[in-house]
């Protein structure tokens, strides 16, 4: 397996490679910008390429020359500056994900795992918020309040209907779920990335 990580730098994309480190295999990391400190335990087995989802060339090159066979798409336009930036947030985070969609069909990458967002769901109350944080369903009803949000929701339109028509695997168990670990930051992480690496080894 040759797993490429879009936003390996970031917060979920870091743990992501870390755990593929730790499985034995050694991640490509995709990043706009080269901010190594969440991943300096990991740097030496890691292989670093710098690029934009926006750029299709240049992820086709990468995906080319690494042989990527799997893809981890977790990187996006995120937080205040996407909310200042609504017309950019939508094209990095809905014609991002269509652009690793399209480069996946390219070299027939054998399975991609995308990470949503909570947001989707709008604020998440009752059983489904604090304190029990009981597992939202997939069938919840959508109701995003942010332009990150709903340009994250907009991004898993192509992403359920392009299997069919693609032949590829697009595994989606619980993407999106709140953590049962509070405000536990490092625990969400880990269980986000144990999902990720779930999803991707999980059969076809």
């Amino acid at each position: 397996m040759k797993v490429l990580i879009t936003g390996g730098m970031g917060v979920i994309g870091a743990e992501a490679s870390r755990r593929f480190v730790r499985e034995g295999h050694r991640p490509i990391i995709f990043a706009r910008h080269r901010d190594e400190w969440l991943i300096r335990d990991i740097l030496e087995e890691v292989d670093i390429e710098l690029g934009d989802v926006l750029d299709m060339p240049r992820l086709l090159d990468v995906i080319k020359r690494h042989r990527v066979t799997h893809i981890v798409h977790a990187a996006a336009f995120v937080g205040a500056v996407s909310a200042a930036n609504p017309a950019l947030s939508v094209q990095v985070n809905v014609m991002g994900m269509v652009n690793v969609l399209e480069a996946a069909r390219a070299f027939d990458v054998a399975r991609v795992v995308y990470t949503s967002a909570k947001g989707v769901y709008g604020p998440v109350l009752g059983e489904y918020g604090a304190p029990t944080y009981k597992p939202v369903p997939e069938d919840f009803p959508k109701n995003p309040k942010r332009i990150y949000d709903s340009a994250k929701l907009m991004a898993e339109q192509p992403l359920a209907r392009i299997p069919a028509n693609l032949r590829l695997r697009f595994p989606l168990p619980e993407r999106r779920n709140p953590p049962k670990y509070g405000h536990n930051v490092s625990a969400r992480q880990r269980t986000l990335a144990d999902a990720i690496i779930t999803a991707m080894l999980a059969p076809c």
